[in-house]
């Protein structure tokens, strides 16, 4: 029997999806954009924030310029000479501004401009000069790039509402019913209000019943703008057949011939099912499976519509591969958690079989991390890196598995990593933080970046495995 707490993948591979389309997610689910303007930070004398750092400039500014070099200057005595190549030079002395033009990725260049400076030891001194300002519903907001690097997004970096109330990005806005969440891109030109969507719905659901954890499934799936699933009264009839057997038995999916409870329909169930046990009802079950890696991918097939879902004595099965499919069109890549997601789980047990992680911390794992990419697209060197509080922010240790590196423990079983590039942290993440995801891979012969970001619940951390 495995450990409580444990779940255990289906063994059937992923087919090759047909095509069709895929359900779109509602309108109302895209974040609100407030525009904001370069302002001086003069502008701002009556807000209250903390002032951005000053910084010793030694012949190199913190930020790059749109092609990815840095921006440089040679420095004598007062004055910083800038190469414009063959444009010449550039002479900005001790008091003036530079501005530079910044690349913010995805062909976005913004004007960021810094203070030059004379400090007491008669070293040159770079600042952030300008702030962004914006107004949304009545309120005004503003972005103070606290660390002078040219960002708006970092974990130190300020949002400033109405002059006086201080937040961070990943923050809830006060006094709001929508539980909008702000998210200031990097370059600060827009603040995003991330709405309390349809993933965050899903977390919230309080029916733990077979209907509740239905509903969980697939309003996971519609955050994704993946198609529902049904119940089906036959998969479930022969799933009840294969829990009852694993209560005997164990946790597993085959049924042994020899034994007296044994059914061919049972052990149908069993081979075409994700499985689990220990979870304290249906629901947990499901979003058990959800946190996983093998699991989860197969429960997020874009192609599946029909499923069977039993609970019984603390065993779990949710079908993935029995039912007949719907055929969709898949031509980009999808991120779990999604992109603007808040109530982010922080963590599970770690406890998956066969196991994508080589070792089960004692204190469980961080919420697990994938963008899973169509079966028909070659993906090669993929790796993705987690940053905590801002894309410039710390990353956590982790264990990381790609179709051409895949993980291990599932190697046999699935040989592309099911087509997903994953990341499991080796500790839980922080609770009520905002986390940056950076994929990088080569997708059919091409460079591959996507970037994404989600809020990690405040209600408290995963529940430590059980034994």
């Amino acid at each position: 029997m495995r450990p409580h707490g444990a779940t255990i993948a289906g063994v059937i591979f992923l087919g090759h999806l047909a095509s069709g389309l895929l359900i779109a997610a509602d309108d109302d689910d895209a974040p609100l954009r407030v525009a904001m303007q370069a302002v001086p930070l003069e502008q701002l004398k009556d807000w209250k924030f903390e002032q951005p750092k000053v910084l010793k400039f030694t012949g190199t500014l913190p930020v790059s310029d749109n092609g990815g070099q840095p921006i440089t200057g040679r420095v004598a005595g007062d004055v910083v000479y800038v190469s414009l190549g063959q444009f010449g030079q550039k002479t900005i002395k001790a008091g003036d501004r530079w501005a530079v033009d910044v690349g913010y990725g995805e062909g976005l260049t913004e004007r960021y401009n810094y203070k030059l400076e004379k400090a007491a030891d008669g070293s040159l001194t770079v600042c952030s000069a300008y702030a962004r300002l914006g107004a949304w519903n009545g309120k005004q907001f503003a972005l103070i790039d606290v660390n002078s690097n040219g960002r708006y997004d970092d974990a130190d970096d300020q949002i400033i509402l109405d002059k006086t109330t201080l937040l961070k990005a990943g923050d809830e806005l006060p006094g709001n019913s929508d539980r909008l969440t702000l998210k200031p891109t990097a370059s600060g030109k827009e603040l995003l209000l991330c709405k309390d969507t349809a993933f965050s719905a899903a977390m919230l659901i309080t029916d733990t019943s077979v209907d509740g954890a239905l509903l969980t499934w697939n309003t996971v799936r519609r955050s994704l703008r993946l198609q529902p699933v049904t119940r089906d009264p036959e998969l479930e009839r022969i799933g009840a057949l294969h829990v009852k057997y694993m209560g005997k038995h164990g946790l597993g999916h085959p049924e042994d011939k020899s034994a007296a409870d044994y059914t061919a329909d049972g052990n149908k169930a069993g081979m075409g099912s994700v499985l689990s046990f220990g979870r304290p009802n249906a629901r947990e079950a499901i979003l058990g499976l959800l946190d996983t890696f093998y699991h989860r991918v197969q429960m997020l097939q874009p192609d599946l519509a029909v499923t069977g879902i039993n609970y019984e004595d603390r065993y779990g099965a949710a079908n993935v591969h029995n039912g007949p499919k719907r055929k969709v069109s898949w031509t980009e890549p999808f991120a779990y958690p999604p992109d603007g997601a808040i109530h982010v789980r922080p963590g599970w047990s770690g406890m998956e079989g066969p196991s994508p992680i080589p070792e089960v911390p004692k204190g469980g794992v961080g919420q697990t991390v994938t963008l899973t990419f169509p079966s028909g697209k070659k993906v090669k060197n993929g790796t993705i890196v987690l940053h905590e509080g801002g894309a410039s922010g710390p990353s956590p240790d982790a264990w990381v598995s790609a179709p051409d590196k895949p993980a291990a423990g599932g190697a046999g079983m699935f040989p592309n990593n099911m087509n997903s590039i994953c990341l499991i942290a080796k500790a839980p993440l922080k609770t009520g933080t905002l986390y940056v995801a950076e994929a990088t891979a080569e997708v059919d012969g091409r460079p591959f970046k996507q970037t994404w970001s989600f809020t990690t619940d405040k209600g408290g951390g995963p529940r430590p495995p059980r034994r």
